[in-house]
């Protein structure tokens, strides 16, 4: 296991920075990372800039390990009363892999979740499944580890 730096920008859809409304951003993992004694399994929460957006953020880049980015801010409910006010909530529908960390753009696996990918030889890339067509047999990887019976 190690830590890597993932950086990025979160704006709103006129590409305002989500300014004075406490917003969080975690990166909660798609599945755990056991090894070496240690289990890792919660979300992480990012470094959020209120003023300009741009975050950052120290992920796990363990084979297979990736992460759903979410965020939550706060939406006043009309009354001045913070205590009041409700929480706005996004979940981002792609993964983020850390591989060696860098800009969140380079990172982002659109594969989806259910697809099954094939070709000749190991998988080049972390998916969820991959057969392997080359040799007489068929070989099966799940993310990106190879099944054995």
């Amino acid at each position: 296991m190690a830590l890597v730096t993932v950086v990025g920008f979160v704006r709103d859809h006129s590409l305002t920075p989500i300014q004075g409304r406490a917003a969080r951003l975690f990166f909660r993992p798609n599945n755990a990372n056991i090894g070496a004694g240690l289990m890792t399994g919660t979300e992480v929460q990012a470094e959020l800039n209120d003023t300009t957006g741009r975050f950052e953020v120290e992920l796990d880049n363990s084979p297979g390990v990736s992460y759903t980015p979410v965020m939550d801010w706060l939406i006043s409910s009309g009354s001045d009363s913070p205590e009041m006010f409700v929480r706005g909530f996004e979940e981002w529908q792609f993964r983020v892999r850390p591989g060696v960390g860098g800009n969140i753009q380079d990172l982002v696996d659109r594969t989806p979740v259910d697809a099954v990918a094939w070709g000749f030889g190991p998988p080049t890339q972390d998916t969820p499944a991959y057969i392997d067509i080359s040799g007489d047999f068929p070989v099966l990887y799940l993310l990106g580890k190879e099944v054995t019976a």
